[in-house]
């Protein structure tokens, strides 16, 4: 994964959440594609990777400030 600053992750994350939100909307109304349930599953996966990003970010700057 290419260097992002910390903003602009944690902006992609709010918008893979939000899409995430939506297809869970539609999953419970019954309108859910097969395509969205498997875009919805490989999001899942991106999110975790930049939730797992971000975490080390915060880590490498509270080992900087020390």
């Amino acid at each position: 994964m290419r260097y992002y600053p910390s903003e602009q992750l944690r902006f992609e994350l709010t918008q893979l959440l939000r899409k995430q939100r939506q297809v869970l909307d539609s999953r419970m109304l019954g309108t859910a594609s097969d395509d969205e349930l498997l875009e919805y599953e490989v999001r899942q996966d991106i999110i975790r990777e930049l939730c797992n990003v971000l975490a080390n970010t915060a880590s490498v700057g509270l080992s900087q400030q020390t």
